[in-house]
């Protein structure tokens, strides 16, 4: 993605068909979808960020550490599909997660 428009706009296209569809993930690095969405970001992230991948918690939200802006280049229509089919969410220009 080149601009955080597209990343947004292609989230919102393609988060009401793919959310959660786990099984739909054809490299997967964990049996379990949420810790496969972290180990994903981890990736991504790579050594930019030294400590816990979880930035925050309140409620039933798991906020996640790994700037949207940063990850831009990196974030291609293949990779945030499979975020959002880990359970990824973007919100208020950060990544997210239901507990």
């Amino acid at each position: 993605m080149e601009t955080m428009e597209q990343l947004e706009e292609f989230w919102a296209k393609t988060e009401d068909e793919e959310f959660l569809k786990f099984d739909r993930v054809q490299n997967k690095r964990h049996r379990r979808h949420d810790i496969n969405g972290m180990i994903l970001l981890d990736e991504l992230i790579g050594e930019d960020v030294p400590h816990s991948i979880i930035g925050g918690a309140a409620h039933d939200e798991i906020f996640l550490d790994g700037g949207l802006e940063e990850l831009l280049p990196k974030l291609t229509e293949d990779v945030v599909t499979d975020l959002i089919r880990c359970g990824v969410r973007i919100q208020d220009g950060g990544f997210q997660m239901y507990a």
